[in-house]
């Protein structure tokens, strides 16, 4: 039985890192031990299916696994927590026992919860591409070239780009900030090319030789527009999403792709972070990555999963400010108000005239003003807490209580669409982006999540609604793979 293997595993694993004083004896080894055993049961019962690529809950139990059992590990095996704060806990491992125990809560919810039967959505129409539905999508593709390479003039070029990001100061809001809504047009243009992708090229035969110049191109196409200006999220995300969709509807990976895709992930987050903090001073000192490595007490691949996967580290923090920072005040839902707001035309207005406080500003008021010195007004936190980090810096620990189900029935929703839609309907292309968008859902906060709504799935549902036409045929099959 898998729940047995998953014991044993589980309980190896602790055992060696305790036996190697890796791990400290504490009430937290219980919630832990037992969160690594359920969301990894869970990732074995999944992958027995042949369809586990394509269910949405596949994504959130590794996010589970990661972030309850693997980072917890990490961090305690290396003694690397968090930096450039004022104030440190004596022991995290008293506070790991609350962290941990909040995920346990929630993945019992999301255990129970999906024993629930549910309703299926069933489609009225099926979503068609018009004739003409190419030829929009290449004059789509020129404008947003053309916005993209503007911006690149207006900033020195394309090394003037680079050079800008490397200079910025990481506690502000950096030489790009007030970009936002043209970043959401300028750089659409990967997203257009991979719906062009999937128009012409499913249903058809093809070879693995084309395919990975399409990734290529891909893979160019997304440093250019957004990624050299150091959004590693915005290329990955795009990479995956490419990825994903081409193996559903074009042309069947086999497990050694993948194998050799989830290298180049990690190569890539490797590459990406280092420029993300050192710029172009790591391209022209690059020999010098060994030691940068060994200053943040953690190998890349570790590195990765505790900064960019996983929220642990930060939740924990969160804790232990709470309980150290009087004067923080609860946002009472502010935070996802004003993450809607931004992205409205006149939100801006309606945001001041409310005196709305963004996730930002929530988060560096609670770690930075911690004896009421206004330290947020020189000082920006850049560090991301989370779907629960961010529910409880509104409502305090009894958002735990409500948000893990908030949680469960919008990832539910969205499953159920994602079934809902057969291979042969337009919106199939929204199908490989599902994971993605849970992952961020769980992981990134309400102003990273509604940016990649807008930009990803809003603009480009309205794309496709207009260069389609609807039927009522209902079309049944599954994808054709060669």
């Amino acid at each position: 039985m898998s729940i047995v293997k998953s014991f044993f595993l589980i309980l190896i694993l602790i055992l060696v890192f305790i036996s190697l004083n890796l791990l400290p004896i504490n009430w937290y080894l219980l919630p832990l031990f037992l969160g690594g055993i359920l969301s990894f049961n869970k990732i074995i019962q999944k992958t027995k299916s042949p369809d586990y690529l394509n269910d949405t809950f596949f994504y959130v139990w590794i996010v589970f696994f990661l972030t309850t059992f693997v980072a917890p590990l990490i961090h305690f095996s290396r003694d690397y927590w968090i930096e450039n704060v004022y104030i440190l806990p004596r022991d995290w491992s008293s506070l790991s026992l609350i962290t941990s125990s909040i995920l346990l809560f929630g993945m019992l919810v999301f255990y129970f919860m999906e024993k629930l039967p549910v309703k299926e959505i069933t489609q009225k129409q099926t979503w068609k591409f018009k004739n003409n539905a190419g030829f929009i999508i290449v004059i789509l593709m020129f404008i947003s070239f053309i916005l993209q390479t503007l911006f690149y003039l207006k900033n020195g070029g394309i090394i003037g780009v680079i050079k800008t990001y490397s200079d910025r100061d990481v506690m502000s809001e950096g030489n790009f900030a007030g970009f936002g809504l043209y970043f959401i047009f300028s750089e659409i243009f990967p997203y257009l090319l991979l719906l062009l992708y999937f128009i012409h090229a499913r249903n058809k035969t093809t070879s693995l030789i084309r395919v990975l110049i399409f990734l290529l191109l891909m893979f160019i196409s997304a440093l250019y527009f957004g990624g050299l200006r150091g959004s590693r999220s915005n290329t990955v995300m795009t990479m995956f999403q490419a990825i994903l969709l081409i193996h559903f509807s074009i042309y069947r990976f086999k497990r050694v792709h993948f194998i050799v895709m989830i290298t180049a992930f990690f190569l890539f987050m490797i590459i990406g972070r280092i420029y993300k903090s050192e710029g172009i001073n790591f391209i022209e000192n690059y020999n010098e990555y060994e030691d940068y490595q060994i200053s943040k007490k953690t190998s890349s691949v570790e590195s990765i999963i505790i900064t960019d996967l996983t929220r642990y580290n930060i939740l924990t923090y969160e804790i232990f400010m709470l309980e150290n920072n009087p004067h923080y005040q609860y946002k009472m839902g502010s935070t996802y108000l004003a993450s809607i707001l931004t992205f409205i035309p006149w939100g801006s207005p309606i945001k001041d005239q409310l005196d709305l406080t963004t996730r930002t500003e929530a988060a560096g008021q609670l770690m930075f003003n911690y004896d009421g010195q206004q330290r947020t007004l020189s000082r920006k936190n850049t560090r991301i807490f989370g779907f629960i980090g961010e529910s409880i810096l509104n409502f305090g620990y009894i958002s735990i209580l409500f948000s893990f189900f908030a949680l469960y029935l919008c990832l539910t929703l969205i499953k159920l669409w994602s079934i809902s839609i057969t291979n042969q309907d337009a919106r199939y292309y929204f199908i490989s982006l599902l994971p993605v968008l849970v992952i961020n859902l769980i992981d990134s906060d309400s102003n990273n999540v509604a940016f990649f709504v807008v930009k990803r799935i809003i603009l480009m549902y309205l794309i496709i609604w207009t260069i389609t036409f609807k039927t009522k045929e209902n079309i049944n099959g599954s994808g054709i793979y060669h």
